[in-house]
């Protein structure tokens, strides 16, 4: 978690692996011209000390709104976030864009005067998926270089036999090439990709090995030097891949989650923007609406590549 002054901007920069996260910061000074990118955008936003805070995923964190708070440079704030660590940190405003599996899991605790009911509600109806990659890395591929996909029919299966019985995963895999390397990666989702990510990579190596030498009928195919595997569902900062709406959910409720909460708090994400939702796009799209609500707030206008008129 870091503040975002008036003064400064925080550019958060990601490199997301299988085995680790590395994140790196590095602090800009604001600009008299405003930037094409949403993070200098809302460095430009006012003349007056603003400060706006981005969140990363919540640790035993607690986000006081709707407050007055006075900080040691004689401002008052609306907004005190509690963290874990005994810290607080004031602000304006804050984004927070952690998943909808996040909002599942600590959205009781998290804020503090509670979130209204009808978007405690929402939060409750819409869903949040899992899909699992598997990752095959080969000393060499045993595929012809034109083959950009592996599909397995199995000839025992019918209308009656399909199962969602997750034990039988290796029926769902989806396998697909990798343009870069000697790579096959493996798609499973649902209730199959939670029970992906309990197995070892050990097991998943056994498994796959013997599924495509009986499919192929080559026994020489050769086990993977490495494999690697996503685990979103048991990530605590993800609790899961992606937003869907039920059955007999209407998705118009997305909009009761990307409002605002007096423009102090503030929602982006796939899972609050309905045209887009489960996409990167939207997540997008969602950061761009909310720098578009505080640049209107400070009398500024976003740049013109930025279309979000029709994305709540």
């Amino acid at each position: 978690m870091m503040a975002l002054g008036i003064k400064d901007f925080l550019s958060l920069s990601v490199v997301h692996s299988l085995s680790k996260v590395l994140l790196s910061a590095i602090v800009t000074r604001e600009s008299s011209s405003i930037p094409t990118t949403p993070p200098a955008l809302l460095t430009s936003l006012s003349n007056r000390d603003a400060s706006l805070l981005f969140m990363l995923p919540p640790q035993h964190t607690t986000i006081e709104w709707d407050g007055s708070f006075s900080g040691t440079d004689s401002q008052v704030y609306p907004v005190r976030v509690l963290c874990g660590d005994g810290g607080e940190i004031l602000a304006d405003h804050v984004i927070v864009t952690v998943s909808l599996g996040c909002l599942k899991a600590q959205a009781a605790s998290l804020f503090s005067p509670s979130l209204p009911a009808e978007k405690m509600e929402v939060i409750d109806k819409l869903s949040f998926g899992n899909i699992a990659k598997i990752f095959l890395e080969y000393e060499e591929a045993f595929w012809e270089s034109d083959v950009s996909r592996i599909s397995l029919i199995w000839d025992d299966d019918s209308v009656e036999s399909v199962s969602t019985n997750k034990t039988q995963w290796l029926k769902w895999i989806i396998v697909s090439v990798c343009r870069f390397g000697n790579i096959l990666i493996g798609w499973c989702p649902g209730d199959v990709a939670d029970l992906i990510e309990t197995m070892t990579e050990e097991e998943l190596s056994s498994a796959i090995t013997e599924h495509l030498r009986i499919f192929t009928g080559n026994l020489n195919i050769p086990p993977p030097k490495s494999v690697l595997q996503t685990r979103w569902r048991r990530n605590n900062f993800t609790h899961g891949s992606y937003t869907y709406i039920p059955v007999g959910v209407d998705g118009q409720v997305m909009d009761v989650l990307a409002q605002p909460l007096d423009l102090q708090v503030l929602f982006s994400g796939e899972a609050t923007i309905k045209t887009q939702y489960s996409t990167v796009q939207g997540a997008l799209l969602s950061g761009h609406r909310d720098a578009e609500r505080l640049a209107q707030l400070y009398g500024r206008t976003a740049p013109p590549a930025v279309h979000c008129n029709n994305h709540i």
